[in-house]
């Protein structure tokens, strides 16, 4: 469940999810992602939304709701600033493909 706060990111976000190859995913609907907001791990960039269980389909597209993982060249303070992202299987489990690492 989102949080007030993580709600109002989702509204904020940039990053919509452009493609979702996780078609096990609750959320999935034809390779569209919709979530109520997606979240992207933390060190890991796994896509934590990811759920086999009961979910409430959003009628609109999934956007990044919030990205922890500081290491995400896109990601500025929790927020996703890439144009989209793509989720697909990585080592069995839903991550966020468009994930590059950030340079100094």
């Amino acid at each position: 469940m989102l949080t007030e706060e993580r709600t109002q990111r989702t509204i904020d976000a940039k990053g919509p999810v452009l493609t979702c190859a996780v078609t096990d995913c609750s959320y999935n609907r034809f390779e569209a992602c919709h979530a109520p907001g997606v979240i992207i791990g933390d060190v890991h960039p796994a896509c934590d939304t990811f759920t086999v269980g009961p979910a409430s389909i959003a009628a609109e597209e999934a956007l990044v709701a919030e990205c922890a993982v500081s290491e995400c060249m896109y990601n500025t303070k929790s927020n996703c600033h890439a144009a989209g992202i793509t989720v697909g299987f990585h080592s069995a489990h839903a991550d966020c493909i468009t994930f590059r690492e950030r340079t100094q």
